[in-house]
């Protein structure tokens, strides 16, 4: 029957262009299976090593971060997302620029995540957006992570407490684009 077969996906996205040289290359896949109400949630897709996926790549949803690669067989590949306390993802405030780590408390609500390591001088309003730093080598610079929610700072603590919604919706997640850097052989080298 047709439904007992599957399409392994190779292909790629390549823009070409002549004053610019392309930096990522974006591989749709499928999420399989997902968590989203356990202490340490993980995604799996439909797409492995024959499709073009490796550990370490970094996953995205509609321009807005999902997650990182952690281990492919031939056809799947597994998924950290922002939604397991062991990712961590350098980001940024838009309006200043100011970088910290993004962090999810274990078992939490999955619409929400923390910032850390904003230090109070800078000024943090409801509803500023926070995105990638691109630093890493998962994600491109600028991609959306969320607004800031809520502000809980306390007066002994020298960093701001912040509380962001996620742009991602992990309960309505089908589709994905994996990410992969073409430099970061290069990058990781030095």
């Amino acid at each position: 029957l047709p439904e007992n077969y599957f399409f392994i996906d190779t292909t790629t996205h390549n823009v070409q262009d002549s004053i610019r040289k392309q930096r990522y290359f974006f591989r749709s896949a499928k999420v399989s299976n997902a968590s989203v109400n356990r202490e340490s949630n993980y995604l799996t897709l439909d797409r492995g090593r024959l499709g073009g996926i490796l550990p370490n790549m970094g996953v995205i949803t509609n321009g807005s971060v999902v997650g990182v690669v952690t281990s492919v067989s031939d056809h799947f590949s597994v998924v950290l997302p922002i939604l397991n306390p062991k990712f961590q993802e350098s980001v940024k405030m838009k309006g200043s620029g100011d970088f910290g780590l993004i962090a999810w408390p274990p078992g939490s609500d999955p619409a929400y995540a923390d910032v850390k390591d904003i230090p109070k001088h800078v000024q943090v309003s409801i509803g500023d957006t926070v995105l990638t730093t691109g630093y890493g080598s998962h994600f491109p610079a600028d991609l959306f992570i969320g607004y800031v929610s809520e502000l809980n700072d306390q007066p002994e603590e020298n960093f701001h407490r912040i509380k962001i919604q996620l742009a991602t919706d992990f309960r309505k997640l089908s589709h994905v684009q994996v990410v992969s850097d073409i430099l970061k052989q290069e990058q990781d080298s030095l």
